[in-house]
């Protein structure tokens, strides 16, 4: 069992290209709809008037609560009033102005038409109003309607450094990308689409190759049954693998890794998840291992009974059980529990050998270690894969 200790690489080049959709401009008015991109991922916009917002600070309804001592009348459809300077009140927000904790006896609910962040000046469009009161003492709340923005996924670019397996980097050329790595003699590969796959390590400097090496994705007959005349040699079942992991030959404390993935017979190359890191021993599997999956394809029956499947994604789940030398439980535990909340490569098959089936990118479940003999201590992982 061996697993690798992650590290965030940098992306340093790629020759994917970047994604259509524009970066976000503070100074740029967006409406419902629209895309942007932003520090690598999509978004897109549940607002109209969308000014100023940024996007990964707006994914969820907010809620901002002042007071205003600007003496009005419950009468009327346009509000000026002055709260508290530099809030995160923009235009198109709902605002609710009541009298105290007598809200639903008096108040105006509408939306905000400016607010000037420098001054606390807010000019409202009330459309709703109770009661029939004049004060100078009003509690007023800010909120969105929905949530501004709604992430949509990495960028093409970042896809396959984004923790998700099925969201894939994609090209119909060759992928060719440079990261800036530190700490590292291991790396895996996930949700492939490829011929092969090159890895070349390079110093930091970039003028010396540390190792280098190419992966063939075809499986390693390359046909899945045994070739017995000309027609099979031709017209043979064969298919790609889809995951991979090597040795990088060095543990790298500063490098440059530089992937290169040739598109396969129907012209695509693609990865889903690159995980780069330092290789550690989790002992050794006692027991054989198992593979299913975890599927997230639904059915759906009309009135007249008739069935359709919805095609959904899928995630690996394993279980394994391992051995490791009592000199090196209290290391292995502390290691594991570290990686408790961290997406991990997980490599189970052990001595079995390349079993793309036994390597996981994904999480470890409850983790129980026993110490059974002068020698050994015994675990079990049951391992989720991440979509």
């Amino acid at each position: 069992m061996k697993f690798i200790e992650p590290t965030t690489p940098t992306l340093l080049s790629t020759s994917v290209a970047a994604d259509p959709a524009p970066e976000w401009a503070a100074g740029t008015t967006y409406n419902y709809g629209q895309e942007v991109q932003h520090n690598s991922k999509k978004y897109i916009s549940r607002v109209n008037s969308n000014l100023g917002r940024v996007p990964a600070d707006n994914l969820i309804i907010k809620t901002v609560n002042t007071l205003s001592s600007t003496s009005l009348s419950i009468s009327g459809v346009t509000k000026l009033l002055t709260v508290e300077p530099g809030l995160p009140i923009y235009n198109g927000m709902k605002i609710t102005i009541s009298r105290g904790t007598s809200r639903e006896y008096h108040s105006m609910s509408g939306e905000v038409v400016t607010y000037n962040s420098g001054t606390g000046e807010v000019d409202a469009r009330v459309y709703q109003s109770t009661g029939d009161i004049t004060s100078s003492n009003w509690l007023v709340t800010v909120e969105d309607y929905s949530p501004v923005w709604e992430e949509i996924g990495a960028t093409n670019q970042y896809a396959c450094l984004d923790a998700y397996v099925n969201t894939q980097t994609t090209d119909d050329e060759t992928i060719t990308m440079r990261l800036a790595v530190e700490r590292v003699d291991h790396v895996a590969l996930f949700m492939l689409a490829g011929a092969s796959v090159t890895l070349t390590l390079y110093d930091e400097t970039e003028t010396t190759i540390l190792s280098q090496q190419t992966i063939s994705l075809l499986y390693e007959a390359s046909f899945i049954t045994e070739i017995s005349d000309w027609y099979e040699y031709f017209f043979g079942e064969y298919d790609y693998i889809d995951t991979c992991d090597a040795s990088l030959g060095v543990l790298a404390a500063s490098a440059v890794l530089k992937i290169e993935i040739t598109p396969n017979d129907t012209g695509v190359a693609a990865v889903g998840q690159i995980v780069v890191g330092r290789l550690q021993d989790g002992g050794t599997t006692i027991s054989a291992p198992s593979a299913a999956i975890q599927d997230y394809s639904y059915r759906e029956t009309d009135e007249e009974g008739r069935t359709t499947v919805k095609d959904g994604y899928w995630a690996k789940l394993n279980s394994v059980s391992c051995a490791v030398e009592n000199i090196r439980f209290d290391w292995l535990y502390r290691k594991l529990a570290k990686l408790r909340a961290t997406p991990t490569a997980w490599l189970a098959a052990d001595d079995l050998g390349d079993w793309e089936a036994l390597t996981v990118y994904g999480y470890y479940r409850d983790l129980e270690m026993e110490a059974r003999t002068i020698d050994y201590s015994y675990y079990t992982l049951e391992i989720e894969g991440l979509i």
